[in-house]
């Protein structure tokens, strides 16, 4: 859950053009401007800083979309904002250059437009409902930017995981110098499973602590972002992780015991033939003494 919030203070900073750039990261004891407090999938804050308009519009191109930022620029409607700044406004937001793979989204809700895409947003309305849509907008920008974070981890892990189907048959001797590393990949995918089931919930859903706008602007978000295919895919993959490991662990288990049990019969065997080999030598010294 979130705690709500608004960034800016003041209905005169707000009738005018201005951009923010809000910072994801971990809760600092300092005096800075929180915007959000955020306790899925695990403590983060939302801090706000405010940033000139020219500023923002010139912010670098990104092959990759950021994890830890949302740059924000609200846009007053109508004549309020000349039409070359919209032209900029929306040239900044369809850079092909800035996180290709990750197109705008461009929504109208009450007559205000948001341009959407991680890592940037664009809100040309009204500012009196700017706050509410602000808080719309970083809640999904964080919860989706976790979302692009285990997604990203899990195509990492990918070459690993097919790489790793050989210790689910054919197990040998130098398999087990690999134990470590199955478990470091179990315990990996164990704690992204937490957090898939910590952070879902949120997504499938915007808090009902966000604020009426916010909170219709996250669901649409979501809806244009295929939040929901997009669980499903992570859900999907991290049960192959954990189907792989779990099969690994016991493929590895098994050939511990196999190989501990096989070593303790042939230690039987040999001190059975040694004894014997005493035996025989026993016999065949008495029957010399005896000749």
């Amino acid at each position: 859950m979130a705690d709500t919030g608004g960034p800016t203070s003041g209905a005169a900073a707000q009738e005018a053009a201005h951009a923010l750039r809000i910072r994801f990261g971990e809760a600092q004891a300092s005096e800075r401007s929180v915007v959000r407090t955020f306790h899925d999938p695990y403590v983060r804050e939302a801090v706000s800083k405010p940033l000139g308009v020219d500023e923002v519009l010139a912010t670098a191109a990104l092959a990759s979309p950021p994890l830890d930022r949302l740059d924000f620029l609200f846009l007053p409607s109508g004549s309020a904002s000349p039409i070359e700044l919209q032209r900029r406004a929306e040239a900044w937001m369809n850079d092909p250059a800035f996180s290709p793979a990750a197109p705008t989204i461009d929504l109208v809700l009450q007559s205000d437009r948001v341009l959407w895409r991680p890592g940037r947003a664009v809100l040309l309305g009204t500012s009196r409902r700017m706050p509410e849509m602000l808080a719309g907008l970083v809640d999904f920008s964080f919860y989706e930017s976790e979302l692009r974070r285990l997604e990203q981890e899990l195509q990492d892990a990918w070459a690993t995981a097919e790489a790793d189907v050989l210790l689910t048959h054919g197990i040998g001797r130098a398999s087990l110098a690999r134990q470590e590393h199955v478990n470091q990949m179990t315990r990996s995918t164990a704690l992204r499973r937490i957090r898939f089931a910590r952070l879902s919930p949120h997504l499938e859903k915007a808090p009902a602590t966000l604020p009426g706008a916010g909170r219709r602007l996250a669901t649409e978000l979501a809806m244009q972002a295929e939040v929901a295919e997009r669980l499903k895919y992570i859900d999907d993959r991290l049960e192959v992780f954990e189907d792989l490991y779990e099969l690994a662990n016991d493929r590895l288990s098994e050939f511990r015991y196999f190989s501990r049990e096989y070593r303790l019969e042939a230690w039987i065997v040999v001190l059975l033939v040694f004894e014997s080999l005493l035996i025989i030598g026993e016999l065949a010294i008495s029957w010399y003494l005896s000749e």
